[in-house]
């Protein structure tokens, strides 16, 4: 499941199929795979936030995951993957640099 899942994740985030499979063969292992997608969803997102993530994870099937980061970022959930609701940025929508990277591939992998 996990295998694919990485995939699935960035087409509820809108990314294109041919970028990700680009990017399936860039990378041998999940992790990689998966943090490469995020970090290009990431860069070429308009306004990344919390609740495009977790409405993509509710997407996916994996509303255990969704559900705990919702809680943790206070992100309301909805049913569609564009919020219209006001959801807090991700650090890097203000900042250059990406201090939370790491955190949220780790995040992904629970």
């Amino acid at each position: 499941k996990e295998v694919v899942e990485w995939f699935q994740l960035g087409i509820h985030l809108h990314l294109p199929e041919a970028e990700l499979k680009n990017i399936g063969h860039r990378n041998d292992e999940v992790g990689g795979r998966r943090r490469e997608m995020l970090s290009t969803w990431l860069k070429t997102s308009p306004r990344p936030t919390w609740a495009t993530i977790v409405n993509a994870l509710t997407g996916i099937g994996r509303k255990n995951l969704a559900d705990k980061m919702a809680l943790k970022y206070s992100v309301p959930v909805t049913r569609s993957t564009e919020t219209k609701q006001a959801s807090k940025p991700f650090p890097t929508a203000q900042k250059k640099r990406d201090p939370t990277q790491q955190k949220l591939s780790s995040s992904v992998r629970e």
